[in-house]
């Protein structure tokens, strides 16, 4: 019995030896475990800020694209607009030159029959 009694006692020392070692391994599990998710969550803090950071980066790269877009269209526009003033201009001075050789042409033809006309009055005379 004394015996039986040596051999529970050491079993119950050996099972608190091994409850202890187990809690201690544990309580390292948990430990690793919540150091690794410290590890992660930081990481993955770290790799959000880096895409809003390479968001922010396209966001600004597309509106200054915009803007050069838009300031190019203007000065196409502006182009477009002063090309066609020119256009009118000329336009309008080949209307009033039109009119000029017409005048130049009806008064020639006055001219040229007033010649025949006094040429044939000197014939006459």
């Amino acid at each position: 019995m004394e015996r039986e009694k040596l051999q529970l006692e050491k079993k119950l020392e050996e099972l608190h030896r091994s409850h202890a070692a187990l809690q201690i391994d544990c309580e390292e599990l948990k430990e690793d475990r919540e150091r690794k998710l410290g590890e992660i969550q930081r990481q993955a803090q770290k790799d959000k800020e880096m895409h809003r950071a390479r968001v922010a980066e396209a966001e600004n790269k597309v509106n200054e694209s915009n803007q050069r877009r838009n300031q190019m269209v203007f000065e196409i526009e502006k182009e477009r607009a002063r090309w066609q003033i020119h256009y009118d201009s000329i336009v309008a001075n080949k209307g009033e030159l039109e009119d000029i050789v017409a005048n130049l042409e009806r008064r020639r033809d006055l001219l040229f029959k007033e010649n025949e006309r006094l040429k044939a009055q000197l014939k006459g005379l």
